[in-house]
């Protein structure tokens, strides 16, 4: 990458602030990754919030799972799969347990509960809250940047969550990590190298989803990155002004490809 990703808006510093200045109220932290890079979308910069975390890998439906290395609290799923609400719930209540015990034996009949969601930007923490209130509540798409502020919805009689912006790292040194943040979509496409994200890409599905990569595009023997981009300018009809190949329109049109997952469920972390 040729440069440090630094991309913290003004609006993410204060979701840090609203968290640490919350935290003290909430009961549980849902903190949203996706489940095709668990690792590289866990936010290494929160402050330790001494409550109990739950891991949310969400959009399974497009991420190679087989080869997820499980940790405790982790739980991987897909707001498409409305069999999932059950399972997340009934983890959220295994979690919450001893906390609920200890309100009873104070007296308290019906304790309710504070949950925080968290997470990187555009990895699902709206969608997961509409899924848990099951209405569209809050404001969804595929993204970075979508929830400006934050909100408190009620989901059940029990349960409360809390919904926050998107905090992105403060800055993004590792460059494998940075090609695979713009490829899930957490960094707008605008401040990154394009053409280095792509050729990460396509060399990293040539490596490890060949098959499916050349079944996509009806390769018929493997081509270096370059070479691809213009021969897929010339199958699109691609073609500049001058003739050549339209490398930037190609480019274009595979970053959306790759980014929204049409060429087959990927693990960025095998």
């Amino acid at each position: 990458m040729s440069k440090t990703i630094n991309w913290f808006p003004g609006h993410m510093a204060k979701a840090n602030r609203n968290i640490l200045e919350s935290i003290k109220k909430v009961d549980l932290v849902l903190e949203v990754v996706d489940a095709r890079a668990i690792n590289t979308t866990s936010n290494k910069e929160f402050i330790k919030l001494n409550k109990p975390v739950l891991k949310v890998a969400l959009k399974s439906d497009i991420a190679d799972i087989k080869n997820i290395k499980w940790q405790p609290n982790l739980i991987v799923g897909s707001t498409k799969n409305k069999s999932f609400k059950t399972t997340l719930l009934n983890e959220i209540k295994k979690i919450l347990a001893p906390l609920e015990a200890k309100k009873k034996a104070k007296g308290i009949i019906k304790p309710t509960f504070y949950l925080m969601v968290v997470g990187l930007p555009n990895v699902g923490k709206s969608s997961l809250i509409n899924f848990l209130a099951n209405k569209n509540i809050a404001p969804t798409g595929n993204r970075p940047a979508v929830t400006k502020k934050q909100s408190i919805l009620k989901i059940s009689e029990d349960l409360y969550l809390q919904d926050n912006p998107g905090v992105f790292f403060k800055n993004v040194e590792d460059v494998k990590e940075g090609y695979v943040l713009a490829l899930l979509n957490t960094i707008k496409k605008e401040v990154l190298p394009l053409d280095e994200v792509l050729q990460y890409c396509y060399n990293y599905l040539s490596n490890h989803y060949y098959k499916q990569l050349a079944a996509y595009y009806h390769l018929e023997y493997a081509l270096a990155y370059n070479d691809f981009v213009k021969w897929y300018a010339n199958k699109r009809h691609f073609i500049t002004a001058n003739n050549q190949p339209d490398i930037a329109r190609a480019q274009d049109a595979l970053f959306d490809d790759f980014v929204n997952g049409k060429i087959c469920k990927v693990n960025y972390e095998n």
